[in-house]
């Protein structure tokens, strides 16, 4: 036995009764007796230990900016004499309070590689493998580039990354007694150790970590009836009543009424927790108390609600706002942080939409009504239900709740900011109010998507209430789809290496082929829109012919200099170089390229996305003759892509363009591919995620695009268009809509659209191909039908076609 202890007897006199060894097990009262030191001396020898571990995976620097990054690297960089390519280091995403970014070093240049977060702890780069921890994505690109500019050799000295983000997390000796996959912390909430939880949370424990189960020690507390350890965790520790269970989608409400504690849901109740909140099966805290005869609960978990909302409809309710009017509101206020407004929607005028400010950027996120227990109630997405808009504004400016920011200040009818005040319980409403000192700022707690703040990617899961306000449709499509995904659920493919793509600078003869335009004759104006690797920018283009000079406007894809623009240079080159081959009135036309900086120069569209336009100006859009000339328009455009040999692979509302009520444009060719004469189809070889609403089954299952497929998405576009922007297939996934048209369902007409349009729109969703229209034949029909006669009368269409 060690020298501090004279026997079992004088050590268990000390330490039998501590409430933190009997927590802690017999591991740690082993290892105490054998070295004779006190708990705390343990304590700090072991950690004095961990910390040596760390020095390894040092390579963290919590949130600093890029250019902060780019300092570190070039500082490092002179200090190793400019000899070694690889330096990295790792910090937190700027667009993302769970990603990460890598910026490494190559060429004396620094490139910047998004970590996206898969699932909890689980990251993976670009297409690169899904590793758990920073610790094993780290060591997978230090043994070779696999896909980055480099291998990742030699780090810049920070800090070891945070305990969210590794795979075993700190490896002292308290976490070594846990062999359930717990912390302490989750051993303090369960066990009811109120001291201890508070001493742990004053020593920067993690209140959002989950156990091998999933829980948070929130969760935990509530399943073991502890009010007062909920308390320290959520006024102490600024836990979030929202952070989900993965597998059930509980949050701690869900636990308390499931077991029947009213004191627990009390304390919740009281620190803001909504009453209505949802599970993955949109099950209440209500329905769980009642399924399992929980009476005294009930009272506690049913409408009305009675606890006082910090804001007033009149501060926020604008009643005769459309989606550009509000977008023009907030550009007053130069779209700060967290502003909102909440507006009639106009596509279902019993919906409300929240429009809210991010990262200079309008979220329009829609509000459902829905009846719930004989009372209509509010709600966003998979969001908690409310009884009324107040109480749902109350909530979510207390809580991100999977929105993309907080609510911080409205705009009323009157054009007035008005703030919403703080009050002593939304100290735990959001990270960002955090108190508790930290190496560096902590994780946002749900486990809910938070929002990205650029527009969103067409996906399968696209929805309205994830929409972004731009005045032109800019984002950048989805990757590619794999050259041979799995039936439904396509797989990621694994990248492989490549050698490391030069700057654009150094790319000069790959400009050759492109019309030059000086940057001189472009005058930058505002910005219309964000994309993945840059901002579209309305301009000015000064055209020289001889000593003559004129005007027009233009569209400006502006890109940024890092490692994603030079991973991704490849698909915008070919979209540049296939777009500089078309010269028809209905596609969207490319001007030129500058070279310094890099950008392209587009037409520009004055009247934005077709989608837009549905669902905003409706009253200003007839259905004879302006969407049959639209449908005719996009008919002719898609002939000239055939005799290009081009398919779009992308034909959606959301990538047509208005340029007036008589003309619309064939837009963005992000996905656009040009094939082999010999093949007569493209097939695609990257992973990705995929627009599958508009997707043709033979896309989805073997990633084959054709005309055909293009004509698929073409009746998808028809649809959207004569039910004026409803999203097709409502609500549901990739994979249910993919079950349901192979279960040989179609889209049903929409109210407004003629027999003989939805028996056009039923044709092109044939299951074989071949019995598809082709786009002449569609033109033809746009053209010919009695049903549009009026359209005949628009001048120079036949021609359109012809050139």
């Amino acid at each position: 036995m060690g020298d501090g202890y004279e026997d079992d007897e004088q050590f268990d006199s000390v330490y039998a009764n501590d409430e933190i060894t009997d927590l802690i097990g017999l591991n740690v009262r082993d290892q105490l007796k054998q070295s004779g030191l006190s708990l705390i001396e343990l304590l700090k020898r072991d950690k004095e230990s961990c910390e040596g571990k760390d020095s390894d995976i040092a390579w963290y620097h919590h949130k600093i900016p890029r250019e902060s990054a780019e300092s570190l690297l070039k500082e490092g960089l002179r200090s190793l004499q400019g000899h070694s390519d690889g330096l990295f280091l790792i910090r937190d995403s700027t667009s993302s309070e769970k990603d990460f970014v890598v910026s490494v070093t190559h060429d004396a240049k620094v490139y910047h590689f998004q970590i996206k977060e898969v699932f909890d702890g689980h990251y993976k780069i670009d297409e690169g493998p899904t590793t758990q921890g920073l610790e094993k994505i780290v060591n997978y690109y230090q043994n070779g580039a696999n896909g980055l500019i480099t291998r990742l050799t030699k780090h810049c000295k920070g800090s070891a990354p945070p305990d969210r983000a590794r795979v075993t997390g700190p490896t002292n000796i308290l976490h070594k007694t846990v062999l359930q996959g717990t912390t302490c912390l989750h051993d303090a909430a369960k066990y009811g150790r109120t001291e201890i939880a508070k001493l742990l949370i004053e020593h920067e424990a993690d209140v959002h970590i989950k156990d091998r189960a999933g829980f948070t020690p929130l969760h935990r507390a509530c399943a073991s009836n502890y009010p007062e350890v909920i308390e320290v965790l959520i006024k102490h520790g600024n836990a979030d009543p929202q952070t989900r269970a993965p597998k059930t989608g509980w949050v701690a409400l869900h636990e308390a009424a499931m077991h029947g504690y009213p004191d627990c849901i009390k304390k919740l109740l009281h620190f803001h927790a909504p009453m209505m909140p949802r599970a993955d099966d949109n099950q209440t805290p209500l329905d769980l108390a009642k399924r399992y005869n929980r009476l005294d609960c009930i009272d506690f978990l049913q409408f009305p609600d009675r606890r006082d909302v910090r804001s007033k409809r009149s501060n926020w309710y604008h009643s005769g706002l459309d989606r550009k009017g509000a977008n023009a509101v907030l550009e007053n206020f130069r779209k700060e942080e967290g502003l909102f407004l909440v507006r009639k929607s106009t596509r279902n005028q019993n919906f409300n939409v929240l429009s809210l400010c991010h990262k200079k950027a309008v979220f329009n996120f829609e509000i459902k009504v829905m009846e719930y227990q004989d009372q209509l109630v509010h709600y966003i997405d998979d969001g908690p239900f409310f009884q009324s808009l107040e109480h749902l504004i109350d909530h979510y400016s207390r809580y991100a709740d999977g929105l993309s920011a907080k609510l911080r200040a409205s705009v009323n009818p009157g054009n007035d900011r008005i703030e919403i005040e703080e009050d002593y319980y939304n100290i735990a409403s959001n990270v960002d109010n955090a108190h508790r000192k930290s190496a560096g700022p902590p994780p946002v707690p749900s486990n809910r998507p938070v929002l990205p703040p650029r527009p969103p990617e067409p996906e399968e899961d696209e929805d309205f209430y994830a929409a972004v306000d731009n005045d032109q449709s800019n984002a950048k499509p989805p990757p590619l789809p794999p050259s041979h995904p799995p039936k439904v659920a396509p797989s990621v493919k694994k990248q492989e290496s490549h050698p490391p793509a030069p700057s654009l600078g150094e790319r000069q003869t790959s400009f050759e082929e492109f019309k030059k335009i000086s940057n001189k004759d472009i005058k930058l104006g505002g910005e219309l829109g964000q994309g993945e690797f840059g901002a579209v920018k309305k301009a000015v283009y000064t055209i020289k012919r001889g000593f003559a000079k004129h005007t027009i406007d233009v569209a400006v894809k502006t890109f940024h200099e890092d490692g994603a623009l030079a991973g991704a240079l490849a698909s915008i080159m070919e979209e540049a170089r296939l777009m500089q081959r078309l010269d028809h009135v209905c596609i969207v036309k490319l001007y030129g390229i500058c070279e310094q900086p890099f950008m392209l120069v587009e037409e520009f569209i004055s009247k934005g996305s077709m989608l837009d336009n549905l669902i905003d100006h409706r009253k200003n859009i007839k259905v004879n003759p302006t969407l049959y000339l639209w449908a005719a328009q996009i008919a002719s455009g898609m002939c000239y892509l055939e005799e290009q040999k081009i398919v779009h692979r992308d034909l959606a509302a959301r990538n047509i363009l208005v340029q007036n009520m008589d003309q619309v444009k064939i837009s963005d060719f992000g996905l656009s591919r040009a094939y082999m004469e010999e093949k007569n189809y493209y097939q695609a070889s990257k992973g990705g995620r995929w627009p599958i609403k508009w997707y043709a089954p033979e896309c989805v299952n073997y990633g084959k695009f054709t005309h055909k497929t293009d004509v698929w998405s073409f009746g998808v576009t028809l649809y959207e268009m004569f039910s004026w922007g409803e999203q097709p297939y409502g609500d549901k996934k990739g994979i249910e809509v993919m079950q349901f048209i192979e279960s040989g369902k179609r889209l049903s007409r929409p109210e407004d659209c003629p027999d003989t349009c939805y028996e056009m729109m039923l044709k092109c969703w044939a299951k074989e191909p071949e019995k598809r229209p082709t786009f002449g034949d569609l033109f033809e029909h746009f053209c010919a039908d009695k049903e549009y006669a009026s359209v005949k009368d628009i001048s120079k269409l036949k021609t359109k076609r012809k050139r």
